[in-house]
């Protein structure tokens, strides 16, 4: 890969198994052509292989045998008479890498998938997901999803929907059943990720649909509701072949009725709304005591956002990480903004900033916690990051299906891969139901207590 390609490709830092949830996908083309060898044998079995071959970042493959993988699995290819059969072979084939970044993803289907013996989980997870939502924010906690976030004003929230809640079925759809149901032997996707993926298409469907949903309420008694889904919240943004990304920024002080205040900025998705958004959000707070920005829940984004963020909080030039390929390597540099969107002067941030991390925040997330953790600059709250951490690309297969892989590693200055492990807080702070139901946030308690025992001091 060119240079050029690769510096298009930092588009692509994208977030690993959010499958049907939408895999923000970039504008770069095939890495590398590649041929077709074997036409007797399942063409888009051949070509996903081969594009792997030629690509992949790792040329041992960590340690496999991918011609061996290709001799073991083309037969059953071979014998596959639609895109909906060859599927769980192509899939079968990118797990055994076992990283993430990994996937394939449908074309527009005009006909019902051939679901043969796939769990009911597996049937969800393929579901379309539609653009209405019940506005439920869920992790797992105790072999439970549990509600962590309600959207404000939403039907969810009208009708009594708490914090602390746990998700029962939606449509007579079994939940703690599917869960029981989740693979426990993956690499690289954890168990609270997989748990969130099936949570989110559970609850979406068409806007103004209506769900019949069951919880278990703060004092375990059983609430069965009609809830109304409302539309995606957020400003959508269209990438690729994908439907919109809805993006939603949020910034707001804390502790406004003292003199010691503090910034709070949360985000989504790595997007451009986001990205100026921030711009103008942190030049409205330079005069804080102390910044939280919270990266629970995002998935990721465009990788060259988080250089241009990073710049807001240093002084001199600093590396977030390294992104290797075969051929090149790419360093991400967070580089000093000293000018602000309205074209005058200005200082990068000099206060203490905490970052607020959970299972959920995945990929381009991750980088930028990660950097900023590497290079000393901020302290990170909450749980471990989602470990989704490949720059990755797609290309389109004869069948129009899409394979989306990951073409390069990434490492943190301080040389520790973010791959399968994901950022580990600082201040390490578990999920509790009971924190839920009191309505406290801990994690951004604990970051707020720090600033506070703090002075406020230059990176």
């Amino acid at each position: 890969m060119s240079p050029d390609s690769l510096k298009r490709c930092l588009s692509v830092f994208l977030s690993g198994g959010v499958l049907a949830v939408l895999l923000l996908l970039t504008a770069c083309q095939n890495i590398r052509g590649t041929k077709i060898l074997h036409a007797k044998t399942d063409p888009s079995f051949e070509y996903a292989w081969q594009v792997l071959r030629d690509t992949y970042f790792d040329t041992n493959f960590h340690g496999l045998n991918w011609q061996g993988i290709h001799d073991e699995l083309s037969p059953k290819a071979a014998l596959t008479r639609s895109p909906d059969q060859l599927r769980p072979i192509l899939e079968d084939m990118l797990s055994r890498l076992g990283r993430s970044h990994l996937a394939i993803i449908p074309a527009a289907r005009h006909s019902e998938p051939e679901l043969g013996a796939r769990t009911s989980a597996e049937m969800l997870l393929n579901k379309p997901v539609g653009s209405g939502t019940l506005g439920l924010g869920l992790r797992l906690l105790d072999s439970n999803l549990v509600v962590t976030a309600v959207t404000p004003h939403s039907s969810a929230a009208n009708i009594g929907i708490k914090t602390g809640w746990t998700l029962q079925s939606i449509d007579g759809v079994n939940l703690p059943q599917l869960l029981a149901e989740l693979p426990s032997d993956h690499a690289f996707k954890k168990n609270s990720f997989l748990a969130w993926n099936l949570g989110e298409h559970a609850q979406r469907g068409d806007a103004n649909s209506i769900a019949n949903v069951t919880l278990l309420d703060g004092a375990d008694q059983l609430q069965t509701l009609k809830v109304t889904r409302i539309a995606l919240p957020g400003q959508p943004v269209a990438l690729g072949h994908f439907p919109p990304l809805h993006t939603l920024f949020t910034n707001r002080w804390l502790d406004t009725a003292v003199p010691q205040r503090m910034g709070y900025i949360h985000f989504n998705f790595w997007m451009l709304p986001a990205g100026i958004a921030f711009d103008h959000a942190i030049e409205e707070m330079k005069s804080a005591d102390g910044l939280v920005i919270d990266m629970r829940g995002n998935l990721g984004g465009l990788a060259a956002m988080v250089m241009g963020v990073g710049g807001h909080f240093v002084t001199n030039r600093q590396d977030l990480g390294v992104m290797l390929t075969r051929d090149n390597q790419l360093h991400l540099y967070a580089n000093p903004r000293t000018v602000n969107p309205s074209g005058d002067s200005t200082q990068p941030y000099a206060g203490p900033l905490a970052i607020l991390t959970d299972e959920i925040s995945a990929s381009a997330a991750e980088l930028f916690a990660g950097g900023m953790q590497s290079m000393g600059r901020a302290r990170i709250f909450g749980r471990p990051t989602a470990g989704q951490a490949l720059p990755a690309t797609f290309t389109k297969l004869p069948n129009q299906d899409l394979l989306y892989h990951a073409f390069a590693d990434f490492i943190l200055p301080n040389g520790l891969r973010l791959e399968a492990k994901g950022v580990i807080p600082d201040e390490w702070i578990p999920l509790r139901r009971s924190d839920l139901i009191d309505n406290r946030d801990a994690p951004l308690e604990a970051a707020v207590a720090w600033i506070k025992n703090r002075k406020s001091s230059a990176p």
